[in-house]
């Protein structure tokens, strides 16, 4: 990392043998890297002749063997859609998008007909921003600041922050969504719900935050929501609406409305709501 070589990082001898090609992996990100080759002479004296220099990005978040980075100044795509649009339309290994700043993007993010054979396709906050997030505030005229109509997406670390009227935070009608430290703040603006969610989906570490509106909806089977919190300012709405959903689980979460805190309807059962806590003017559960 010295232009010096002093404080060499890695060193290769390959004696009486022709080596054209050499793969070096453990890398740290943002750091630049100097590179000499060399050969022996007769009386044994190293020749080094320099190879150039390549500079690192930021390294991806765990889990992601392939990487497309967003940012407004610098950065390969300026907007989260641009790289959704990049993705290959069939997954061959976990595929990440990391978003490395913490700007408001005015965008409606869908994603749509990924094949991910198994694999996941993730939206991360630099995960290195410690909490900071980047936003999306989504255009008048939106169904959501994410449409998800693609199985097995994931989202990291991120905010939704809406001025413009729509319908959805985060809008997922395919299985397998994953919303992990997510922050939906409606500011009085979404009128459906802060997160729809359907079979198969986890919600953690996450918050919906809505005024006449459902904070928290789910559909299908086999959801969670764990860790998390969902509020509603409303007589008609709920802040957890379990609508014909089964066999899901709402664990160690807070429910806030001033209507029905948590309701459950349309054949829903099966449901379990452990280390919970309903808060309600009104009726903390109806189903």
């Amino acid at each position: 990392t010295a232009a010096d070589f002093t404080g060499t990082v890695l060193s290769s001898f390959t004696p009486n043998v022709a080596q054209s090609t050499l793969s070096i992996t453990g890398f740290m990100g943002l750091t630049t890297y100097y590179f000499r080759v060399a050969t022996l002479n007769w009386p044994g004296a190293l020749n080094y002749v320099s190879a150039g220099s390549t500079a690192t990005t930021r390294g991806l978040p765990p889990g992601c063997d392939r990487g497309y980075d967003v940012g407004k100044v610098g950065w390969t795509y300026g907007t989260i859609q641009a790289a959704v649009a990049a993705v290959p339309s069939s997954l061959a290994e976990e595929t990440c998008i990391v978003v490395r700043d913490t700007e408001t993007y005015s965008e409606q993010v869908t994603v749509q007909r990924i094949a991910t054979n198994g694999r996941i396709l993730a939206i991360w906050t630099d995960p290195t921003f410690g909490g900071s997030m980047a936003v999306v505030n989504p255009p008048q005229g939106s169904t959501a600041a994410f449409h998800i109509l693609n199985a097995s997406v994931s989202l990291h670390g991120l905010a939704v922050v809406t001025t413009n009227t729509v319908a959805y935070g985060i809008l997922a009608s395919s299985a397998y969504l994953t919303a992990d430290g997510i922050r939906v703040d409606s500011g009085g603006s979404i009128w459906s719900a802060g997160i729809s969610a359907s079979s198969g989906a986890v919600v953690s570490y996450s918050s919906g935050t809505v005024q006449d509106a459902d904070g928290i909806y789910v559909e299908g089977s086999n959801a969670s929501i764990l860790f998390s919190t969902a509020a509603s300012q409303s007589e008609t709405r709920n802040a957890i609406k379990l609508d014909g959903a089964t066999y899901a689980t709402i664990s160690d979460s807070y429910m806030y409305n001033t209507g029905t805190a948590v309701q459950m309807l349309s054949g829903a059962y099966g449901n379990l709501v452990l280390r919970s806590t309903a808060v309600s003017s009104q009726a903390d559960y109806q189903g």
